[in-house]
């Protein structure tokens, strides 16, 4: 995939899909992302990086993103 710049985040609009991509060092199970506060969203997808992913679509209204990530290991979140 391609590493979005804070320049190509301003310009998503409603409707587009972002896959997000996180590789803890740590050896997780699974990982979990969020976006603006919301609801945490769980995966198991690996790409071939073996990346943890989870696709996104923009909703209506959102002009701004904050994107948080944690992986799950030994029977906890980190």
């Amino acid at each position: 995939g391609t590493v979005l710049t804070s320049s190509d985040l301003s310009t998503l609009k409603e409707g587009d899909t972002v896959t997000l991509a996180y590789k803890p060092g740590a050896a997780p199970t699974k990982v979990r992302f969020r976006i603006n506060s919301g609801a945490w969203n769980e995966t198991t997808t690996k790409n071939a990086s073996g990346e943890f992913t989870w696709d996104w679509t923009v909703p209506a209204a959102v002009t701004s993103f904050s994107i948080e990530g944690q992986y799950f290991r030994n029977s906890a979140w980190h």
